[in-house]
């Protein structure tokens, strides 16, 4: 009478280890809870080809903002990093766009941006480079995002956030991210690729 019942707590044992065995990948498709941070700011901004880049064609994507100036020797090249990973991490995602806005409106010309944008094999169609009036920028950073939009540091360097921005289908900010953090990073891949899901359910 004692060998089944101890047959069957040893095939119940299995099956508790191939549960646990598989609860991280489980947990890896759980909808996360995210964030609304309000509105996303509105803008009008000229890419580096030239062309006027409104932020009405970002409706119905999920898009990344970052914040970097050309001439920045510290935290610029770090987030332009972590940008590039995203744009190969996400690019097979149709609806996902990611945008690097200048600190330094008055030296970032488009050309200069476009050079800079080659260093990071930025794809045209998917990463945008984008100056414009200074003042106008310095407002769209601060009361837009939120963000610090950069202070000059003794060293004629401008201090500004390493922040990225998440930004739903809907024009809603879903979270902010350490751009010089690969692991806060990775998480940002996370998190646009549930919202690119959403937007398709």
């Amino acid at each position: 009478m004692k060998k089944p019942l101890i047959l069957t707590l040893g095939a119940l044992l299995g099956i508790a280890v191939v549960a646990v065995a598989f609860l991280p990948s489980l947990r890896g498709h759980q909808q996360k809870d995210l964030d609304d941070y309000g509105s996303a700011p509105s803008f009008k901004l000229t890419e580096r080809a030239g062309y006027l880049v409104d932020s009405e064609r970002l409706k119905g994507e999920v898009w990344v903002a970052g914040f970097v100036f050309t001439r920045c020797a510290g935290q610029c090249p770090m987030i332009s990093s972590q940008m590039e990973r995203l744009q190969k991490k996400l690019h097979a995602q149709p609806r996902f766009q990611l945008i690097s806005i200048t600190v330094d409106a008055d030296y970032d010309t488009p050309q200069r941006l476009a050079t800079y944008a080659k260093k990071w094999e930025a794809d045209p169609k998917r990463w945008w480079f984008l100056t414009g009036d200074a003042k106008e920028i310095h407002d769209l950073i601060e009361k837009g995002f939120h963000l610090s939009a950069g202070t000059p540091a003794p060293g004629g360097d401008l201090i500004h956030t390493a922040k990225l921005v998440l930004v739903d289908p809907n024009g809603e900010i879903r979270g902010y991210y350490d751009g010089l953090d690969s692991n806060s990073v990775d998480e940002l891949a996370r998190d646009a690729r549930q919202l690119l899901r959403e937007a398709k359910g």
